[in-house]
């Protein structure tokens, strides 16, 4: 772990320290944007002296201290800086459908709790929501609230994509390519676990709620996709999304 700063014991990861966004970290005098201001010396109350971590969202964790506070602007120092590793799932790419309504929140707040590499907001035929700009700064958002409560460094990338079409074309060389299904027959994740390198890069589809249509199936199959079931309940999107990640954590060991 490399740490940047003056020699001293880093402390950044005691869980009593509440975590702050802020990107670009820097050693030093930093004052936090409004909103982060407002959170640290409204609802957490923080005053001069007092310790707190910010995160970039790129794996950068600093630990600092209030030296300034006015209305809602917040200055701290920064005494330490240390590089984070990507977490077990940073190799995971989830292109799912959209749920409706807040579920969209929960979804991609459950995603940087586990830590999701990526989340793709996929369009597929039978999809009952579309994705514009605000939501993606919506979904985005809720990210970077979740990895602050779980008190983690890294984000997951938020993307959108238009088609199963598109979709497979971003799918790197050399993934290990999952759909799910509620098709009896299909292997679980756990079945696998042999076959699946502990370093594989993982691209997983998970459909609407009214199932991937006959074509997209037969695409995503051609495309070297291969069907694993998540159990035998029908699951909402946003529980399929939580329990693949989880069954693929739970492989990591």
């Amino acid at each position: 772990m490399r740490v940047v700063g003056a020699p001293g014991p880093v402390t950044i990861h005691r869980m009593g320290i509440p975590y702050f966004f802020h990107s670009p970290l820097a050693m030093g005098s930093l004052r936090l944007s409004a909103e982060e201001s407002k959170h640290a010396g409204g609802s957490r109350r923080l005053r001069p002296g007092q310790a707190l971590v910010l995160v970039d969202g790129r794996g950068g964790a600093a630990e600092a201290r209030v030296v300034w506070r006015q209305d809602d602007r917040l200055e701290v120092c920064v005494d330490h800086i240390e590089q984070r590793p990507r977490p077990p799932l940073a190799r995971l790419t989830l292109a799912t459908a959209m749920p409706k309504g807040r579920r969209q929140g929960f979804l991609f707040e459950k995603c940087a709790e586990l830590g999701v590499g990526k989340v793709v907001a996929t369009t597929f035929r039978r999809s009952v929501t579309g994705t514009t700009a605000s939501k993606l700064d919506r979904w985005s958002y809720a990210c970077r609230e979740a990895i602050k409560q779980s008190k983690q460094a890294w984000l997951p990338v938020v993307e959108a994509c238009g088609s199963t079409d598109q979709l497979i074309a971003r799918v790197p060389d050399g993934s290990q390519r999952f759909w799910a299904t509620t098709g009896r027959g299909a292997p679980t994740i756990s079945r696998m676990k042999s076959s699946l390198p502990h370093d594989a890069d993982v691209f997983a589809v998970i459909g609407p709620e009214g199932g991937l249509c006959d074509e997209e199936c037969t695409e995503l199959t051609d495309a070297g996709f291969m069907p694993i079931s998540l159990g035998p309940s029908v699951l909402r999107i946003e529980s399929a999304c939580v329990v693949l990640a989880a069954q693929l954590l739970a492989l990591d060991g």
